[in-house]
């Protein structure tokens, strides 16, 4: 709920009065019915959808995965469009990325992080070990996630009421991020297996890696 209480006070002090939110996506459809033009998904998060460090490859969840699409998919107007980003990958083979951040906390204090992310189309997961100091005080801690690619990405996208699908590299977040537009169909069929489910649980929208 911290991510909730900074996003309102940034609205604050832009003079903005727009308020937070805290749903599922898979209840976006409902929260929001074809409210939006455009609802984006950045930073790898669809990777964790009802999974975290989960090593079980994704065939096994890609129901679960379409669900969620399907409430985003709920959100938008007819035309709308879908902004995902997915983990660069070089077809067919496992490469590993070493990448640095550095900035500061908000009282000065210097703040470096070391990610060095592997990723394996093979086995479909991605993982990563992570560096980080504040100050003078350094944790370490690794994490692993799905490796979603575009082809898994349409198979599920296009039975939500998805159409065009294509690559947008240059709109990326990171250069170990790809990012893909789908647009919402203006007349779709009914697809029941994909509608947008109501359930009355909810849990916090995160970012991923």
């Amino acid at each position: 709920m911290d991510m909730l209480r900074r996003f309102r006070l940034n609205c604050a002090e832009a003079g903005l009065s727009h308020d937070a939110v805290h749903a599922r996506w898979e209840d976006l459809g409902r929260v929001f019915p074809a409210v939006f033009d455009m609802v984006m998904c950045r930073g790898n998060s669809l990777a964790y959808a009802d999974t975290w460090d989960n090593d079980v490859p994704l065939e096994h969840d890609l129901d679960r995965l379409a669900t969620h699409v399907a409430g985003m998919a709920g959100a938008l107007r007819p035309g709308g469009a879908l902004l995902v980003d997915l983990p660069a990958t070089r077809p067919g083979a496992a490469s590993t990325r070493l990448l640095e951040h550095r900035g500061s906390t908000t009282v000065g204090e210097p703040v470096t992080v070391v990610e060095r992310i592997h990723t394996d189309p093979t086995t479909r997961l991605r993982r990563w070990n992570v560096t980080m100091t504040v100050g003078t005080h350094t944790c370490q801690f690794s994490r692993s996630s799905y490796l979603i690619d575009l082809d898994t990405l349409r198979t599920v996208l296009r039975p939500c009421g998805f159409a065009a699908i294509c690559t947008l590299p240059d709109l990326s977040p990171r250069d170990h991020y790809s990012t893909v537009v789908a647009i919402k169909e203006r007349t779709r069929p009914d697809h029941p297996r994909h509608r947008t489910p109501v359930l009355t649980s909810a849990s916090s929208l995160t970012t991923g890696r």
